[in-house]
C-alpha cells in the first residue's frame, strides 16, 4: 500500500495547500483516490507528482463537506475535457455513504455540500453509496456508516460540529454528520487507517475499523482528525485512548490544530505529514 498526501494545510517541496484533505493510493493493484480537497489544487499537485488522476479505478468521498468533495467538480471538468478531445476515459467506481451526496447548507443559508448532483457524477462515475462495509479489494474496505461507540466523542459531530442542515428523503433536517466515513487496509502488521476529517470521532472510527477488520492491530492512521479548538476532557480522553491504542504511527492531517498534535504527540508517535508525503506499508 502506497499513500500520497495530495491535499492538505501542511506542504512539503514546490506543491500548494489548503484547507481540505486528499490523498492518492495505491493497493493491490488498483489506484484509488480518496477525497478532492476545495479546489482543483489537488489535481495541480498530482500533475507536479506525475500522478495520473485521469486514470484511477476508483473515488472514495469520506463525507459532503467542501473542503473534501468540491475539487470533484474540476476532476469532472478535466474528465470531460478529455471526452471532447475523444480520449478514452475509465468509468471509476465511486464510493461514499448515502448521505455524502445530499444538499447542505449552513446556518447562513450556504450551500456546503457536494457541488455536483449524482445524475452528474455519474455520468463519469459508478456509484456505489453504502451505510454498510464494502471491500474494494481483499485487503481494502470502504467503512460505511461508523459506530459511534464513545461518549467523549460526541463534541465532533454534536457541539462543535453541527455546522448546518441536510436535505434527507425530501425533509431538512439538522446535519449529524452520519455521512462522515473512512477505509481501513489490511496488512501483515496490522490496519492502515485513512479518515477525511473524523467527524464521527477518531476513536469511534478506529474501533469500527478493528470490528470490520477483525484486527486490532494498528499500524498508521493518516488524516483528519477533527481536533479544532477540541475541549479539554475530549482530548486527554483520545490521548488514553491513543496510549493504550500504541499504533506504530500516526499521520494527523487536516482540520487538528497544534494543541491537539502536541498533546497527541506525548503518547502516541505522531509522524511529520504535508503535501507531498509519500508513506509505504
Amino acid at each position: 500500500m502506497r499513500t500520497t498526501i495530495l491535499v492538505d494545510q501542511n506542504v512539503f517541496e514546490f506543491l500548494s495547500s489548503e484547507f481540505g484533505f486528499s490523498c492518492y493510493v495505491e493497493i493491490d493493484g488498483l489506484k484509488l483516490l480518496f477525497d478532492t480537497g476545495f479546489s482543483n489544487i489537488f489535481l495541480k499537485n498530482a500533475l507536479k507528482l506525475e500522478i495520473n488522476l485521469h486514470d484511477i479505478d476508483g473515488l472514495i468521498l469520506s463525507h459532503g463537506h467542501h473542503d473534501h468533495s468540491w475539487g470533484l467538480a474540476h476532476l469532472v471538468q478535466s474528465l470531460m475535457q478529455q471526452v471532447e478531445l475523444q480520449k478514452k476515459i475509465k468509468k471509476p467506481k465511486f464510493y461514499c455513504c448515502p448521505g455524502a451526496l445530499e444538499p447542505k447548507w449552513m446556518h447562513g443559508g450556504h450551500q456546503y455540500g457536494c457541488l455536483l448532483n449524482k445524475e452528474t457524477i455519474a455520468s463519469f462515475f459508478d456509484i456505489n453509496t453504502s451505510n454498510a462495509p464494502i471491500w474494494i479489494t481483499k485487503n481494502l474496505v470502504f467503512l460505511g456508516k461508523i459506530e459511534r461507540t464513545f461518549d467523549f466523542e460526541e463534541t465532533a459531530y454534536k457541539e462543535n460540529g453541527l455546522p448546518g442542515k441536510v436535505m434527507i428523503n425530501g425533509r431538512l433536517q439538522e446535519d449529524l454528520l452520519l455521512d462522515d466515513s473512512a477505509v481501513a487496509c489490511k496488512t501483515n502488521q496490522g490496519l492502515v487507517i485513512i479518515t477525511g476529517c473524523s467527524h464521527s470521532g477518531i476513536c469511534n472510527i478506529i474501533e469500527y475499523a478493528k470490528k470490520v477488520c477483525n484486527d486490532h492491530r494498528i499500524v498508521d492512521i493518516i488524516g483528519g482528525f477533527h481536533l479544532m479548538n477540541a475541549d479539554n476532557n475530549r482530548l486527554e480522553k483520545i490521548c488514553e485512548y491513543f496510549k493504550k491504542l500504541n499504533p506504530k504511527a500516526v499521520h494527523v492531517c487536516h482540520c487538528t490544530d497544534f494543541k491537539a498534535k502536541e498533546k497527541l504527540a506525548r503518547v502516541t508517535p505522531v509522524q511529520e505529514t504535508g503535501v507531498g508525503l509519500v508513506v509505504e506499508h
